[in-house]
């Protein structure tokens, strides 16, 4: 008679812990993260206690149904180290399970995340298969513990967490943006989270702090400035009367809002520069421009875009930090000057938060015709809601303007003849255009990607279709450009038009490598350059030349106010004037990196990277920056979650 083999619950404690650790190593290779540092010990610390934990659950369960309960866990944690791995590479950051309040927003790009996968990602489910396999080879029914092993087993789990926790306190980066320890119990950085806990620790801890997460219980930071509420700040040229504000502080009940009060106002007020109101009085036209790119600047096939960044001002050390949605997040910012919460898609949760503050209510109120226009539907974001909160008097979508269906995404030259006639009649406008036409995908046929390919394929035989697809596209950005300059001039108008282009992220769903090897600006592979971007701001009064500043998105608002003369509180902002010489020009990423004029800091390695390593910061300048960026980000996150402006 054949002697039935049994899978000790050690025997499956182990096979569970293989399993456990041998997806975390896979995920660490995929995305291209250290194996050998001491984080790899408290991942191993982690794995063994919730390899563990699981036994402990399951072994009451018969054989059967203890074996699919640990397989579904197992599965459903390769599944996340999959998803992980598939969303960095397709929109560029990690995602968080506060995302999932975004569901149908994240689904209508499901279609063509899926398209993107690659086969390399699915080595996640590995672990998965090798478990089935092994359990097959290693049981025909399941022993169980006695309670004195069960007990001594429990006893054994409960120490191994204890370590595991206390293992937070040790090997401590002391110029680390986020320690261990709190980023266990606020894992607002996904990137250097999952670098210190691992794919199924930190999914836990994220939920957790989804689930526990109170907006009362963040602490307002207190300013490193020497002002006070009741001090008047020294600067001649830029005055603001905060009696009733001050006011209304001290009448708040609300401790949260009276905490902002005191930090915005505590600010320091910049004054104003060179350039402060040169182009006072002239119309703008803002536009965001879908994935502009140093790969669309071509003096052949894209020339008058070429000619605006030689006669313009081009800003050509201006970063797009990515956040987890990357159009709307990028249009927030630029409107607002207030940083997104990681791991929330901004214009979704806070549709009818108030901002008084923004660029468009600014103009508005300054006697300026506020539109703005996109040639898509509101299929991703409620554009037609956010918009009016934000200062529009109309927003246009495709509904509203005559756009031709086309195979892919629609032409910009129709959206700006269209958005033409609702505001070169007005004397005085601020119009926002949200364009289209260079759109992902690239690496699929359209009707702009392939309108100007032979052109394209004869000046870059050799670039990958990719990389072609999507100059072909910006071909159709560029005619759009030219028609609204000649729009403009045809109108009397260019000469009274101030014209902003600025890009919403880098060409997505294109290899790293392609973009790298395809710009030949400047050395793409860099710290932070692959996010390196240009602005352009055109006026033909004004000189053309290059500014070499450190900028993002975060500055528009401050320094297109500061140009037209609108009055604006720097106090209220998180982006700074780029013309400003006494600012701190810096550039903040939705995983805690940052950028500064003498390099850049890596919240994921913990460690700042001079350009020039006989010129650089000091640890105390490097653990002060850290501390900015989490305040910058925590009152910013108050501001929204609070809608702190619909009460000032």
């Amino acid at each position: 008679m054949k002697q039935k083999r049994i899978l000790s619950p050690i025997r499956h404690f182990q096979i569970l812990a293989v399993s456990y650790f041998s997806l975390e190593i896979l995920f660490r290779l995929l995305m291209n993260f250290d194996l050998f540092n001491v984080q790899m010990l408290r991942i191993l610390m982690f794995t063994l206690t919730l390899s563990g934990l699981l036994v402990l659950v399951t072994m009451p369960l018969k054989p059967k149904p203890a074996i699919i309960l640990n397989g579904v866990v197992l599965f459903a944690a390769c599944f996340l180290g999959f998803s992980q791995v598939s969303y960095r590479n397709y929109m560029g950051n990690f995602f968080s399970v506060r995302l999932i309040g975004m569901f149908n927003e994240v689904a209508s790009y499901s279609v063509d995340f899926i398209s993107y996968l690659r086969p390399v990602y699915f080595i996640c489910f590995l672990p998965f298969i090798a478990y089935l396999y092994m359990i097959r080879r290693n049981r025909d029914r399941i022993a169980l513990f006695s309670w004195k092993e069960t007990l001594t087993g429990s006893m054994i789990l409960l120490t191994l967490h204890l370590f595991s926790l206390l293992s937070l306190g040790w090997w401590v980066n002391e110029i680390a943006i986020v320690l261990p320890r709190e980023i266990y119990y606020e894992p607002v950085f996904s990137e250097p989270a999952l670098r210190e806990l691992g794919v199924e620790r930190f999914f836990i801890r994220d939920v957790v702090y989804a689930l526990s997460y109170n907006a009362s219980d963040v602490e307002i930071p207190d300013n490193d400035s020497s002002n006070t509420p009741d001090d008047p700040q020294d600067v001649d040229d830029r005055v603001f009367d905060d009696t009733l504000w001050i006011q209304r502080m001290n009448e708040e009940t609300d401790e949260n809002i009276r905490e902002i009060d005191r930090y915005l106002l505590s600010r320091d007020i910049t004054g104003t520069n060179e350039v402060s109101g040169v182009l006072k009085g002239k119309n703008v036209i803002y536009v965001l421009v879908e994935a502009m790119d140093w790969l669309a600047i071509d003096e052949v096939l894209t020339p008058t875009l070429y000619r605006l960044t030689q006669e313009g001002l081009l800003f050509d050390h201006y970063y797009v930090p990515q956040y987890s949605c990357n159009t709307a997040e990028s249009e927030l910012i630029s409107l607002t000057s207030l940083l997104p919460h990681p791991g929330s898609c901004t214009q979704v949760k806070f549709t009818d938060n108030t901002y008084s503050q923004s660029i468009l209510n600014l103009f508005k109120n300054a006697g300026y015709f506020t539109t703005s226009y996109h040639n898509f539907s509101d299929k991703f974001y409620p554009r037609s809601t956010t918009h009016i909160n934000l200062g529009s008097q109309k927003y246009y979508n495709d509904d509203d303007l005559n756009i031709t269906n086309l195979d892919g995404w629609p032409s910009d030259v129709e959206l700006m003849e269209e958005a033409l006639a609702h505001f070169i009649d007005e004397d005085k406008f601020f119009s926002y255009i949200i364009t289209s036409s260079m759109h992902l995908p690239y690496d699929v046929d359209s009707t702009l990607g392939n309108r100007y390919l032979e052109e394209v394929q004869a000046r870059y035989p050799d670039a990958p279709l990719t990389i072609q697809r999507y100059k072909s596209k910006a071909m159709e950005f560029d005619r759009s450009i030219e028609v609204l300059i000649q729009g403009l001039e045809d109108a009397g108008k260019l000469e009274d038009t101030v014209l902003v282009l600025y890009p919403d992220h880098f060409p997505l769903k294109t290899e790293i490598d392609e973009i790298i090897a395809n710009t030949s600006q400047f050395d793409r592979s860099y710290g932070m350059d692959l996010y390196r971007s240009m602005m352009v701001i055109y006026n033909p009064l004004l000189e053309g030349r290059t500014i070499s500043t450190v900028a993002s998105t975060f500055d528009l608002l401050p320094t297109i106010t500061n140009l037209l003369g609108i009055k604006s509180d720097p106090r209220l902002y998180f982006g700074q004037d780029i013309f400003d010489p006494e600012a701190d020009h810096m550039v903040y990423f939705a995983n805690g990196n940052w950028v500064h004029p003498l390099g850049y800091y890596s919240a994921a390695e913990g460690n700042f990277f001079p350009d020039d390593p006989q010129n650089t910061l000091s640890e105390d300048e490097i653990i002060a920056y850290n501390q900015k960026v989490k305040d910058y980000f925590d009152v910013s996150h108050q501001i929204l979650i609070s809608d702190y402006f619909s009460k000032r």
